[in-house]
């Protein structure tokens, strides 16, 4: 009798044991589906991402650093996100307003925000925030490439000079944050200052991937004169070279480099007329006069 009443309480046992794992399987499956859902709901009510975008613009239109700090992210790590990077962006929208209704539109289109070619997109954030669906304004950096037709120029990058190259030296510059920059170039002599500049929109025109040239004006004037032996002047100023010693071939000078001669004359000092050195690839140079 005993016996089978071990017998009995065993089988019980088997029997609750299934039941219990299904229990457990079940609360698993059920703390899964609440925490998904609960996820859903934080996702769609506390951080959406209408949200971060909304924020990111009104940080731009109030010109506030913070504002912009805490909601965007450059995946490149050369790039900081500091005060100095942080107004290339808020420098570029305030000039530049419709450009960024453009940009704040396409955050919110689904079907656009997530291109990562684009100059500015969105992304989840890592780790515990992504599963909360936190995203982040995701600036992508650009190159600048610049080059110069003339040895010795100096390159400066929004006034900032950068380096010196020689002629058909190119130089990269980056990674920089997307924006407006302007790139000046000088070069100098004793003779001749000159400078050259151009201004790129990397927003607008963020796949540009040009070798800005700089110079490209720059040129060589041959001097058709019989006077060989006469000192060259150049904007006003003596080069300390004769027509001769630079073989009749003056460089560098640009459309504007205006360009005289002068020399002895039974000792006295006589000078060219004032020629412009314009589109012209030669200058003539006519009779002497009294300085």
């Amino acid at each position: 009798m005993n016996n089978n009443l071990s017998r009995v309480r065993e089988l019980k046992e088997i029997k609750k044991e299934p039941k219990t794992n299904l229990q457990i399987l079940l609360a698993i499956i059920l703390g899964v589906i609440v925490v998904f859902t609960t996820l859903k709901v934080i996702q769609k009510v506390v951080y959406p991402p209408e949200k971060i975008v909304e924020d990111f613009r009104a940080a731009m239109v109030n010109e506030d650093v913070e504002g912009v700090k805490n909601v965007i992210k450059v995946y490149d790590k050369r790039v900081e996100v500091n005060d100095e990077n942080v107004k290339v962006l808020i420098n570029y929208f305030k000039e530049n307003k419709d450009e960024l209704t453009s940009i704040c539109n396409s955050l919110n289109n689904k079907n656009l925000r997530n291109k990562r070619e684009n100059p500015i997109y969105l992304d989840k954030e890592t780790g515990f925030s992504r599963l909360l669906g936190k995203h982040k304004v995701i600036i992508n950096p650009i190159f600048i490439k610049v080059s110069s037709k003339i040895n010795n120029t100096e390159i400066f990058i929004n006034d900032k000079k950068q380096c010196t190259i020689n002629k058909d030296e190119t130089q990269e510059f980056g990674p920089l944050m997307p924006g407006k920059y302007d790139i000046s170039a000088k070069y100098s002599t004793d003779y001749i200052e000159t400078q050259d500049k151009v201004t790129i929109d990397r927003i607008k025109k963020f796949n540009d991937r040009s070798n800005y040239t700089m110079f490209k004006d720059i040129k060589k004037v041959i001097l058709y004169t019989h006077l060989e032996t006469a000192e060259i002047i150049v904007n006003g100023k003596d080069t300390g070279k004769t027509v001769k010693e630079i073989n009749k071939i003056l460089s560098p000078v640009n459309k504007d480099t205006k360009v005289q001669l002068k020399m002895m004359v039974d000792g006295k000092e006589v000078i060219t007329d004032e020629e412009v050195v314009g589109d012209n690839d030669y200058i003539y140079f006519g009779e002497l006069k009294n300085s």
